[in-house]
């Protein structure tokens, strides 16, 4: 399937500057219509009437948002611990103390959530971005190859700056 160069470029430009705030809708709205269907598929499955089965979905969307956020809490956490792990064996760490790293990673990937999905966000959009960008007989810069270092480090750095101006506490 064939589609224009410029799929990645947006794909890469949206995930870049809105990756937090679109991570946190897209969660809720998985564990919403998740659940939802679930619900009103096991309240008919199981014989209900349509109000039955429309409970059921209600209920559904709500246990669906909750054990998603819930997963999505302790797949960071696991994410942290591996990224940890890693360090602590790149350094020449003892076992005990891999261990140890990446328990303290997972901990602070917990505590500092937004900052991680914000990083990985704008890394992975950014790395998108320039690579469809720099990348070889694109058609959007007419073939002339950007320098893909510079694109990558203009877009990391501007996406993480939208991303935590438009994620700010606001008075």
């Amino acid at each position: 399937m064939e589609y224009p160069a410029s799929y990645p470029l947006v794909a890469g430009l949206l995930l870049c500057y809105f990756g937090y705030p679109a991570f946190r809708v897209s969660v809720l709205v998985f564990g919403l219509v998740g659940g939802a269907c679930l619900g009103y598929v096991l309240g008919k499955g199981l014989g209900g009437t349509e109000m039955e089965a429309a409970l059921a979905a209600a209920a559904g969307a709500l246990v669906g948002t909750v054990l998603l956020r819930i997963f999505v809490r302790s797949g960071l956490f696991l994410l942290g611990a591996a990224a940890g792990a890693a360090a602590g064996m790149v350094i020449g760490f003892s076992p005990s103390e891999v261990l140890a790293a990446a328990l303290v990673a997972a901990v602070l990937t917990l505590l500092a959530t937004r900052w991680v999905l914000m990083l990985s966000t704008a890394l992975a959009g950014a790395g998108l971005a320039a690579g469809s960008l720099a990348g070889a007989g694109t058609s959007l810069l007419e073939n002339s190859k950007p320098d893909a270092l510079f694109l990558f480090g203009l877009f990391f750095l501007s996406g993480l700056a939208a991303q935590v101006y438009l994620t700010r506490p606001r008075s």
